[in-house]
C-alpha cells in the first residue's frame, strides 16, 4: 500500500511475531481472544508505521526521500537517503517518531479525562495512550540503530569516533539487559529485540540510511 506516496510493505518476519500472539487463541479455539488480538496487533502496526511516516515526512520536509516503510518482527523501519544530510537535520529526522507517538499519547488523554467513563471506550484509549507512550520512550533509549542512539551519535558528531563507541556500548549493554530481561521473563520477543541490537553492531552497515 502506499501512505503519502511511500510505499509501505510487511516483511515475512512481521507476520511471526504477528502468528506468536495470535497463535495461542487459535490453539485453545478462543474466538473472542483471537479477534482481540488480531485487533492489538492491527492498533500496533499502525501506531508504528504512523512512527515511520513522522520520520518520513520529516525527512521530505528536509529534502530527502524515503524509498519504502517496512514493518518487521522488531518494529518498522523507513529507509531514507540520508546521505548528504547534516547532523541537525539527522537530530530531527529522528526525533520525529518518538515525538510523533509522545504526543498521540498526550491527546489520547484528553477524552478519558473529559469524557464518562464507559469500559470498552475507556480501554481502547488507555491501550492507545499506553502503545503510543511505550513506542515513544522506548525509541528514545540511546542505542543505536533506535531513535535515541541516532540523536545521541548526531549530538556527539564533532566528535565521530566517540559518538560511535558510546552507542556501540550503549547499544550492546542495552541489547544485552533486553535479553537478560527476556530471559527472566520468559519473553522471547524482548530477547530479540536485544539479539538484534547487538547483530547490528558487529556487521557492516551503510551509515544513514535507515531511520
Amino acid at each position: 500500500m502506499k501512505l503519502f506516496d511511500i510505499d509501505v510493505s510487511f516483511h515475512w518476519s512481521w507476520w511471526i511475531l504477528f502468528g506468536f500472539v495470535v497463535a495461542p487463541n487459535i490453539i485453545t479455539l478462543n474466538l473472542i481472544g483471537f479477534i482481540v488480538a488480531s485487533i492489538v496487533m492491527a492498533f500496533l502496526a499502525g501506531l508504528i508505521i504512523m512512527h515511520e511516516l513522522a520520520h518520513a515526512l520529516t525527512a521530505r520536509k528536509y529534502g530527502y526521500r524515503t524509498s519504502y516503510i517496512m514493518m518487521h518482527l522488531a518494529g518498522g523501519v523507513a529507509m531514507v537517503d540520508m546521505s548528504r544530510a547534516t547532523p541537525k537535520e539527522i537530530f530531527w529526522i529522528a526525533a520525529a517518531g518518538p515525538a510523533s507517538n509522545i504526543t498521540l499519547g498526550v491527546i489520547g488523554l484528553i477524552p478519558m479525562l473529559i469524557l464518562p467513563e464507559i469500559q470498552i471506550v475507556s480501554e481502547v484509549l488507555s491501550a492507545f495512550v499506553a502503545i503510543n507512550f511505550l513506542i515513544g520512550i522506548f525509541n528514545l533509549i540511546p542505542a543505536y540503530p533506535m531513535d535515541g542512539g541516532r540523536m545521541l551519535r548526531a549530538t556527539l558528531h564533532k566528535n565521530k569516533a566517540l559518538a560511535t563507541q558510546v552507542s556501540h556500548v550503549l547499544s550492546i549493554s542495552f541489547g544485552s539487559l533486553f535479553i537478560l530481561t527476556g530471559l527472566y521473563l520468559s519473553g522471547p520477543v524482548l530477547m530479540i529485540v536485544g539479539a538484534i541490537l547487538i547483530y547490528l553492531v558487529l556487521v557492516e552497515r551503510r551509515s544513514g540510511t535507515t531511520i
